[in-house]
């Protein structure tokens, strides 16, 4: 069989580049989805699993087409294709998100919804590219298993960096939307690669579309932080930062939002009054009659709780754990942080930071602060058996631990709430748990606040600013009976969160 051979390199440059965008395309459809949907197993697992699916049925269209007439020129109309499909993701992606979170469909739902509609088209076309770039390649039978290993070997590398490089370096450099139009233009560009004379006319109105599109989105976002909203890609998580009024009283707050309209931090920007509701119950591990002088906080978010005790108890030592920097950078910017000899910040995953020390010593500190969220579900590992009996092993004798969590706040035996009391009794078998907003329906998910330790818990009612609540926050309804022991090897929590 005799074709006509390409330039050295052409099609291996193509084949690598669009292996590459099909791997930044799949870690940015996380951030795209995250502030509606959330960064559960849920999420990823649909996620991958649809762009699996589309790229094997884009393997298999390719391949076909590519055996009827290949010509460079249909080439370039599937990477033109694919430009077009990225780029009507990264313009209908709010519109759409926003209409599938008003809908409030089941989680499973929309992420499938959200995953078929934004990221499938174009990974379906990126799927024909490397069996088409394979059949144009080929010049001769007798070398065409060579050949077909070493585009395929190419293109798998280009996967391999584009994962590396959009993890590591691009959702933090450029922020999701940016990538998207990179990801058009790139494919764009490919696409006069493979055949430069190919609907000049038609590619260059897209480069022009592309061109306004995205000198639009960034003018609305200059807009957006001009009136106090901000959109900021860390190399964790993609956060939103943003000036309103507290719907309540009309003050002035400012809030650190994350997946799902999670709200992570907020303050009052006329006060250093606690503004969050379960920060108020943290308090509360001031009130047992037992002595601070040392204290562990794991996940600060804005640094809104290290920076109230310190001012409520100058000579308190603070050890705080933030897996991501940039939200310490966010939080000195926006939130107040400022530097303090009293005050000893570790940037690293909480349990890796709590399995170190409880290997190195004991008794280390006499309360403990949980608050570590992305979404509404929080990382399992600082939620199993194993993880507590660290703990345990770095509370002084008398030592507490505080942990916020979402859960039902009713007296069913099944969900996340009995599984976590469960897990905690059998380290620290003291327990005493509040529920934030007692005035909602116990059925309904909400924060809850667990206190926990060796000894039992005496609450000074009197002591603590809100007590005229207590009472009715207290809830020792709640059982343990029925949950489930979490373990390194066995936490559910997704499932346990939805039950």
């Amino acid at each position: 069989m005799s074709q006509t051979v390409s330039p050295v390199g052409r099609l291996e440059t193509i084949a690598f580049l669009s292996g590459a965008a099909v791997m930044v395309l799949e870690i940015t459809g996380s951030r795209v989805m995250a502030p509606f949907l959330g960064t559960s197993i849920f999420v990823w697992t649909t996620l991958i699993g649809v762009i699996m699916a589309s790229l094997s049925a884009g393997y298999w269209w390719g391949g076909r087409l590519a055996d009827r007439n290949p010509s460079y020129t249909r080439l370039a109309a599937i990477l033109f294709l694919a430009c077009l499909g990225v780029a009507f993701t990264a313009v209908s992606q709010h519109t759409f998100l926003t209409w599938l979170q008003e809908m409030s469909f089941e989680l499973r739902l929309s992420a499938l919804a959200t995953t078929l509609l934004l990221f499938a088209p174009a990974s379906v076309l990126l799927g024909m590219v490397t069996p088409y770039v394979v059949r144009l390649k080929l010049t001769t039978i007798e070398s065409s298993g060579a050949q077909v290993g070493r585009l395929y070997a190419i293109s798998t590398a280009g996967s391999i960096l584009g994962t590396f490089l959009c993890g590591y370096f691009l959702l933090s450099w450029m922020g999701s939307s940016r990538i998207l139009y990179a990801i058009a233009v790139l494919l764009l560009a490919l696409s006069f690669v493979a055949a430069s004379e190919f609907r000049v006319g038609q590619r260059v109105a897209a480069a022009v579309f592309l061109l306004l599109a995205g000198s639009m989105a960034e003018f609305e976002t200059r807009l957006q932080a001009a009136s106090g909203f901000h959109d900021l890609d860390t190399a964790y998580q993609r956060l939103q930062v943003i000036d309103a009024q507290d719907p309540e009283n009309a003050r002035p707050v400012r809030m650190l939002m994350s997946e799902e309209a999670n709200t992570q931090s907020a303050i009052y920007l006329d006060s250093d009054e606690l503004l969050s509701e379960y920060l108020r119950y943290f308090d509360l591990a001031r009130f047992t009659g037992r002595p601070l002088r040392r204290v562990l906080m794991i996940g600060a978010a804005g640094f809104v709780y290290p920076m109230h005790l310190l001012r409520e108890m100058p000579d308190l030592s603070i050890d705080v754990v933030e897996i991501d920097p940039a939200m310490t950078g966010i939080a000195r910017q926006y939130f107040g942080l400022r530097e303090s000899p009293q005050l000893r910040i570790f940037h690293e995953d909480g349990r890796t930071f709590v399995n170190r020390v409880a290997r190195q010593s004991r008794g280390v500190y006499d309360a403990i602060f949980l608050d570590a969220f992305q979404t509404r579900v929080p990382p399992f590992q600082l939620l199993t058996v194993e993880f507590v009996r660290s703990l345990e092993r770095l509370l002084s004798p008398e030592g507490i631990v505080a942990l916020n969590f979402i859960a039902r706040a009713d007296t069913a035996e099944s969900g996340l709430a009995p599984s976590v009391l469960h897990t905690f009794s059998e380290a620290l078998p003291a327990l005493e748990v509040f529920v934030v907003h007692p005035e909602q329906k116990g059925s309904r998910v909400q924060n809850l606040v667990l206190l926990a330790s060796r000894t039992p818990i005496v609450i000074q009612e009197a002591a603590w600013s809100d007590g005229s609540r207590l009472r009715s926050a207290r809830r020792q309804e709640l059982t343990k009976t029925g949950g489930l022991l979490l373990t390194d090897d066995f936490a559910p929590v997704e499932y346990l969160v939805s039950d």
